[in-house]
């Protein structure tokens, strides 16, 4: 009795080219400057912030003018009176509050300053 073995080359039937091996991930080349590069690269970043600071202080002097009366919600009013104010958070109600003096308790412009607030920092 004889018996016959058949090999194939590759029992998936695809030749080992390379191609199913698992390449290694490139790594990034780390740039390294000469320290007068570092000093040129910092001081171009310096005067970078310091102008976009100057921008910020500018722009932040400009108080944008909106009417209250064109508020459809407490929300909105409240909005447009708390807009770019630096004022701690129970000064800001007792100033709102006094300019709106229409019903509204200092307990509803509290609460109407906190959840525009949320708003503002979930959508920021």
């Amino acid at each position: 009795m004889e018996m016959i073995i058949s090999v194939d080359e590759d029992p998936k039937g695809t030749k080992m080219d390379g191609s199913d091996v698992p390449r290694k991930t490139q790594k990034r080349k780390r740039v390294s400057l000469k320290p007068e590069e570092k000093v040129a690269q910092m001081e171009d970043l310096r005067l970078e912030l310091d102008g976009l600071f100057k921008y910020y202080k500018e722009m932040k002097e400009k108080k944008v003018f909106l009417d209250v009366g064109m508020c459809s919600s407490s929300s909105s009013t409240v909005a447009v009176l708390m807009e770019e104010s630096e004022l701690p958070l129970s000064k800001l109600v007792e100033e709102i509050h006094q300019k709106l003096k229409d019903g509204m308790s200092a307990a509803t412009v509290k609460n109407s300053v906190l959840k525009v607030g949320q708003r503002v920092m979930l959508s920021g």
